[in-house]
């Protein structure tokens, strides 16, 4: 059987999950590295970052990587940190419902506590057409902040379509940290570097980019605002 440690934690798939090995290595080494960025120096003072969009106080940055283009955000959300969190991961099926980014969006298999593979799709942005990805994701609580991280895996269960093209995830990350001065409500910042795949000029993927992460953080507001407003009903 496979087991992954990292941060304290141990992943083992069971031994019907074993054709879905590289889903969970790909994304413990999405983890790590996204731990490593989110508690860089340069991540806090962006010094190495460019500034690509700005929308009510949202800002989004841009870094090259090995991968390619690095985009991250940071945004404040109205809900506490827990919950936020716990949205993020269990809350996958209904994602659709309520981002206007997504097309559709399936949590395809539970892995263990700590991971899982979902498919998604987004739709048509700008001139880019609809993409949809398969992910393996991995969360660890460090502290008191979340880490949510993704990497894009192959596997023939979920075969290409027509309808779609195929696209890669490097590295999709989130980090939910309670507010310091307000545990009511969570500190976000979310990185993220992919391959639309096809030929697309490098200046409508950093308008597209910056687009879908200032839609994700409006609609994310709204949808804890919503959640915040339920709770305390």
């Amino acid at each position: 059987m496979t087991s992954i440690e990292i941060f304290d934690v141990k992943d083992t798939l069971a031994p019907e999950f074993e054709k879905y090995k590289q889903g969970m290595v790909n994304a413990s080494e999405s983890l790590k590295e996204a731990y490593e960025i989110f508690n860089s120096v340069s991540f806090a003072t962006k010094e190495d970052w460019k500034k690509e969009t700005e929308q009510n106080g949202d800002i989004v940055y841009s870094k090259n990587i090995k991968y390619g283009k690095l985009f991250t955000l940071s945004s404040e959300l109205p809900l506490d940190c827990e919950t936020v969190f716990k949205d993020n991961w269990t809350g996958i099926e209904n994602l659709s419902q309520w981002n206007p980014n997504y097309a559709f969006s399936h949590s395809f298999k539970t892995l263990t506590d700590h991971a899982d593979l979902i498919h998604y799709g987004n739709n048509d942005m700008m001139v880019v057409k609809g993409r949809d990805f398969v992910v393996g994701r991995m969360w660890r609580k460090i502290g008191d902040a979340f880490f949510l991280s993704g990497r894009s895996f192959e596997t023939p269960d979920i075969p290409e379509s027509k309808n779609n093209v195929r696209a890669v995830l490097h590295l999709g990350a989130g980090r939910f940290q309670p507010h310091p001065s307000d545990p009511t409500k969570c500190k976000v910042d979310f990185i993220m570097c992919l391959d639309f795949k096809g030929w697309i000029p490098s200046k409508v993927i950093n308008a597209v980019m910056g687009k879908m992460m200032i839609q994700d953080a409006e609609v994310n507001k709204k949808r804890c605002e919503q959640m915040r407003d339920a709770k305390n009903a």
